[in-house]
């Protein structure tokens, strides 16, 4: 899955077993380079795993837990969380 904003150089990759999660691996993958780029603030990003205010779900999320596309533990990390991950150990 791709994600593509005009006016931004960039394509934000996304992969996974579904659509939704690949879908929201795109966006999550897009949102990190414009804060890499400063284009937003770090503070303003919701953290992994939490999701929209109830009620206001785009899906309708009946039996979900309202999370975005959480990533098993055992599993490796996204690229976009590599590098956010080897920035901090700098």
């Amino acid at each position: 899955m791709q994600v593509r904003v005009d006016g931004f150089n960039y394509i934000g990759m996304g992969n996974s077993t579904n659509k939704k999660d690949a879908q929201t691996n795109a966006a999550r993958d897009f949102v990190n380079y414009l804060v890499r780029v400063g284009e937003i603030n770090a503070a303003e990003v919701p953290a992994i795993g939490v999701g929209p205010p109830a009620g206001d779900q785009l899906d309708g999320g009946a039996g979900e837990d309202g999370g975005f596309g959480n990533l098993p533990p055992s599993g490796p990390l996204p690229p976009h969380l590599v590098v956010k991950e080897e920035q901090g150990k700098s």
